[in-house]
């Protein structure tokens, strides 16, 4: 039994669409985190004994564990790529807008720069 209980928000859970999921890493011994920043050391070493001292499954129970436990490994590696391409998808969008502002803003300044010379040479041609 491997020491490990990963927390998700609400919305993760559904986004895996798996009751189940939660109550599977809950049946196992937890690490449990302050704040989501640091591991509760006793907490840990508690969790490990505990580990040491369950029973060793028969093998097919072993294989049937680790499948499932395979399977919402690669749930999770798929739900961390969707978000990394929503990320990169959202970067590249950005970077295109910062480029066409950029291009916006080099023809607003050329065309300001042309109505001030324009606005002095009419004043000039007033004067005269």
């Amino acid at each position: 039994m491997s020491c490990l209980h990963l927390k998700f928000h609400k919305a993760q859970k559904t986004a895996f669409g798996l009751n189940g999921f939660s109550a599977f890493f809950n049946s196992k011994t937890e690490v449990n985190h302050k704040q989501d920043s640091s591991v509760n050391l006793k907490e840990t070493s508690r969790c490990l004994q505990a580990s040491i001292n369950q029973p060793i499954p028969l093998l097919p129970e072993r294989i049937k564990q680790l499948t499932q436990e395979n399977g919402l490994l690669r749930q999770e590696i798929a739900f961390y790529q969707n978000i990394w391409n929503a990320v990169m998808s959202v970067s590249e969008e950005t970077e295109s807008v910062v480029i066409k502002l950029q291009h916006i803003l080099a023809s607003f300044n050329k065309v300001q720069t042309e109505a001030e010379t324009d606005c002095l040479n009419f004043g000039k041609t007033l004067d005269t």
